[in-house]
């Protein structure tokens, strides 16, 4: 059996995106169809692809990156803030002609607080390197000295993900209510709590409307 033809439809919207962007590989993942596909469809329309490679950046992640960069200074940490390779970021700060910051290996006291407090709490290096706007292997490092055992390799959560706890967190201070709503871990919700000034109430179970607290006296 061969494959089924594909529809009008569908092959309509694969044209016009093509089209749009001429980059099979994004078209394919658009449309959900196969590169291949895709690129023969580009043929037969006459439409000239861009040649075989990750598809391009979006227009708003790359300003997201620029102004991160222009905020920071630092490639590592606009790439974190964005999940993207600090390569990328680099290079982004190349042809925007931004200049970064010269690499350092010195951390500040207050920084090595955020990571030990992270790595302790999350036991992850990615997420510790987050909180504190350093690099993985700084975070690592640390880990190291400070004799902090680390679990598996987690990717560390967005910054729209982060920002929504941020404002959950304020608006509801309890960490288990929280990372549930958002689907993390409590610790992480706890760590970013910390990081951001956030004070939660101690660790237990909420009391139950209407119910009174031990040794309530009058």
């Amino acid at each position: 059996m061969g494959r089924r033809p594909i529809p009008a439809e569908q092959r309509a919207a694969i044209v016009a995106s093509l089209t749009e962007t001429p980059n099979a590989f994004q078209a394919a993942r658009e449309n959900r169809v196969c590169t291949d596909t895709a690129w023969k469809i580009a043929k037969a329309a006459g439409i000239e692809l861009a040649q075989r490679g990750r598809p391009p950046m979006p227009v708003k992640k790359r300003k997201k990156i620029i102004t991160s960069l222009a905020r920071t200074r630092n490639a590592t940490q606009a790439a974190t803030q964005n999940g993207v390779n600090p390569a990328t970021a680099q290079r982004i700060a190349k042809v925007e002609g931004l200049e970064l910051a010269k690499k350092s290996t010195h951390v500040t006291e207050e920084k090595r607080a955020v990571i030990v407090a992270s790595l302790t709490e999350t036991s992850n290096a990615g997420q510790a390197a987050r909180d504190s706007g350093t690099s993985v292997s700084t975070a690592w490092r640390i880990a190291k000295r400070e004799g902090i055992k680390l679990g598996e390799w987690r990717r560390p959560i967005s910054a729209e993900q982060r920002a929504a706890i941020i404002t959950s967190l304020t608006e509801t201070p309890n960490a288990g209510q929280v990372a549930r709503k958002h689907g993390v871990d409590p610790k992480t919700a706890r760590v970013i709590a910390k990081v951001e000034g956030i004070e939660l109430p101690q660790r237990g179970r909420p009391l139950k409307t209407g119910a009174k607290a031990p040794m309530d006296l009058v």
